[in-house]
């Protein structure tokens, strides 16, 4: 049979991860379209049923825009001075909106009319307003939270620390800091504070204690719900994900952001999309990891909206920026459908590695993403080899040469342990110890193995060499176990054999000691490193 000889080859250069949800994120969106409101942004809400309505909420003005035309529509006139805060659609049919101010008033107004349908007068400064069925349910800043009922205009129930509390318990269970948000999961009301708490209050029981509560660690800024069974909440520059269901925290990550994350928003029950006082809106997938991000870090952003139309972001600056997202309606035309394609690695009869693919449709080289994409289009017949690899080299493989060489010489020591001559053998390795001392250790192995080792040391006529090597690779990691079997086994036999204990060389005794006294230190070092193995093991299981 022939031999091969070695040849060098060079690797395929790994192409960076590629992400489908990356690629639809930073190609499913339009360029940033901007308009300017007269104030910070506080709150942006979108009716449900309508998405070209945009409801800006804005220093003392609540404004309804055409999200096509990015026109203002209407102002609603709430004849204050006041900030007002946390504009919202009535979810069920987006007929009325809500919201409340910073002297404690909250005005709600039927969509199409500009002039308050009724007016609620409360303690405190209200941030956040929610409509639930037929009531609204307000957070406050004098720590209470209020279901109110817009028929009669009247507080329904109250969820707040009171001086005529019969027991501490009950007051204790209350927020004690400013209540700046919220959000409704079924029938459930879920309440952010700044005393770093989040609390769950069912409006079905008497009962005014929270149903559930969790600590967030930090003021909790806004919070929103995925489905009926996970809850998010975020502040400072922390995300705190709980389950509702098990009622206990699943994970608590800190996104890409150094400074106050302010709103969270939830995108199809798929992705997280995160924005900062920083000026980065962040997007992470169902399993909280982080896919892309948008930057804005000459401001601050204060308030998003998305929808499967767009995605909306108010700015301190009192801008507003909406993204586009990009109609599905052909799918031969889509251009995801070929990075889904490119990604799958496989056009008909012919095959291009993933790795072409994956460094094609990276975003990071958007010229080769595009010159590929035209190139399918174009030729409208699979993708071959040829089509990408200009744009990457590919691995080339020379071929083998079958190269003759003269076969191995089998070493004289094995030729003796084939016929048995244990002790030859040994001699034989001995003689050429100090450039293939790993020809003696296969000998040792191979004597212990057959239990002829001491067979072999008894009539060997190089005991002296046969030490001194011991000496020398006893400390060998690579031999270790092997060279100190052996020298133990050498010094009981020169102990207990008189026949080696009256050999007349001095020589042959001193080594003989230096080797006794190594092995001993050798026994020592393994016993102490087993003993402080077994201590540490002991303390890391208490962990």
């Amino acid at each position: 049979m022939e031999d091969f000889g070695l040849f060098n080859t060079p690797l395929m250069r790994v192409a960076p991860m590629f992400f489908k949800e990356k690629t639809f994120w930073e190609t499913r969106l339009t360029p940033d379209e901007q308009f300017r409101d007269i104030g910070s942004v506080d709150n942006i809400d979108h009716n449900p049923h309508d998405l070209d309505e945009l409801l800006v909420t804005s220093l003392a003005r609540i404004s309804m825009y055409d999200s096509n035309s990015l026109e203002l529509q209407r102002t609603y006139k709430t004849n204050t001075q006041f900030q007002v805060y946390g504009g919202c659609f009535r979810k069920n049919d987006g007929r009325l909106i809500a919201a409340g101010s910073e002297e404690g008033k909250v005005f709600v107004f039927e969509s199409h009319n500009t002039n308050p349908l009724r007016t609620f007068d409360l303690k405190a400064s209200t941030h956040r307003i929610l409509f639930m069925d037929n009531k609204l349910v307000a957070f406050s800043d004098d720590l209470a939270v209020r279901i109110l009922d817009v028929g009669s205009g009247s507080t329904v129930k109250t969820y707040a620390p009171s001086n005529n509390a019969k027991s501490s318990d009950i007051s204790s269970s209350f927020h004690t800091d400013y209540v700046r948000c919220g959000c409704l999961v079924d029938q459930l009301i879920v309440s952010g504070s700044y005393d770093n708490t989040v609390k769950f209050w069912d409006p079905r029981t008497d009962d005014p204690r929270p149903v559930m509560e969790y600590n967030h660690g930090h003021s909790v800024e806004s919070i929103c719900a995925r489905g009926t069974t996970l809850l998010f909440s975020v502040g400072g520059n922390k995300l705190h994900v709980f389950d509702m269901v098990a009622g206990k925290t699943l994970t608590s990550i800190i996104p890409k952001h150094h400074k106050t994350i302010t709103c969270v928003a939830n995108y199809e029950d798929k992705y997280l999309l995160t924005g900062a006082l920083d000026g980065y809106l962040n997007v992470l997938d169902f399993n909280y990891d982080y896919i892309t991000r948008f930057n804005y870090d000459e401001t601050q952003i204060l308030s998003l909206a998305v929808n499967p139309k767009l995605l909306v972001l108010g700015f301190n600056n009192h801008h507003i920026h909406v993204k586009r997202f990009k109609d599905f309606i052909k799918k031969s035309n889509n251009e995801m459908a070929e990075l889904e394609k490119l990604q799958s690695g496989y056009f008909g009869p012919n095959m291009v590695t993933r790795y072409f693919h994956e460094a094609i449709a990276e975003s990071q080289d958007p010229a080769a993403t595009h010159r590929a994409l035209l190139a399918i289009k174009q030729k409208k017949t699979p993708v071959q080899l040829k089509d990408v690899e200009s744009l990457y080299e590919p691995v080339v493989i020379s071929k083998l040469k079958p190269v003759h060489q003269a076969p191995k010489r089998q070493p004289l020591y094995e030729k003796c342990l084939i016929t048995f001559q244990h002790s030859k053998a040994l001699e034989v390795a001995l003689d050429g110890y100090k450039k293939d001392p790993e020809g003696v250790v296969f000998v040792l192995r191979e004597l212990i193995k057959r239990d002829k080792l001491k067979v072999a040391m008894t009539n060997c006529k190089k005991l002296i060499t046969l030490v001194r090597f011991l000496s020398k690779y006893l400390n060998d990691s690579r031999h270790n176990r092997v060279v100190l079997d052996s020298a133990s086994i050498l010094i009981g036999l020169i102990l207990n054999d008189s026949s080696l204990n009256k050999n007349p060389h001095p020589e042959f005794w001193a080594n003989l000691e230096m080797l006794t006294k190594r092995a001993d230190e050798e026994i020592q070092l393994i016993d102490t490193c087993t003993m402080i193995g077994a201590q540490l093991d002991t303390i890391l299981s208490q962990y």
